[in-house]
């Protein structure tokens, strides 16, 4: 796994031996905890926010909803 800053954005490289396709998208939210509230009002899966490799923490909506990866990422 390798981490990339593209202006204020990070790109993150996994390899996994499989095709290059797109496995998530993540995105920032001036808060968190909010976000993960009305997430959680609208009926989205989404876990408890937790601190994140990137610095921060995270929360994840499950891929098995979506598919594939939405993670969403605030202080």
């Amino acid at each position: 796994m390798a981490f990339y800053r593209v202006g204020e954005a990070f790109i993150e490289v996994v390899a996994t031996g499989r095709e290059p396709a797109l496995i998530g998208l993540a995105l920032k939210a001036p808060d968190l905890d909010a976000t993960v509230v009305q997430i959680r009002l609208c009926g989205g899966p989404v876990s408890d926010p937790k601190p994140a490799v990137q610095g921060g923490r995270i929360a994840s909506v499950w891929s098995e909803h979506l598919k594939w990866g939405l993670a969403i990422m605030g202080t």
